[in-house]
């Protein structure tokens, strides 16, 4: 797990949406459109879609959309611990449908 500090949007996108730095990215092997956990110090935690930025902040920080923060409780400059999130399992059934099997 990465620690990073939150950067909070008021952007409600209906969806929990997050930005990581590039160099950030690149560290974690994170691509665009990758899912990623967000664990809180409370261990809450949510799947959040990723985007990489390379301005407005510093390789130490994550960018959460107001769903995240209103989901988590979470306020300017907390810490959190960031990974990565396995794809879900239905992914492999719709695969396998799609395959006829």
């Amino acid at each position: 797990m990465t620690k990073l500090r939150v950067i909070r949007l008021g952007l409600l996108t209906g969806q929990p949406v997050s930005m990581i730095h590039e160099k950030t990215a690149i560290d974690l092997h994170l691509h665009v459109g990758n899912r990623i956990s967000i664990t809180t110090k409370h261990n809450d935690k949510i799947i959040s879609v990723v985007d990489t930025i390379s301005t407005l902040i510093k390789p130490d920080e994550i960018v959460i959309s107001g769903d995240i923060a209103k989901a988590l409780g979470l306020k300017n400059h907390s810490i959190v611990d960031i990974g990565i999130a396995n794809r879900p399992h239905s992914i492999d059934f719709i695969k396998k449908k799609l395959k006829g099997e």
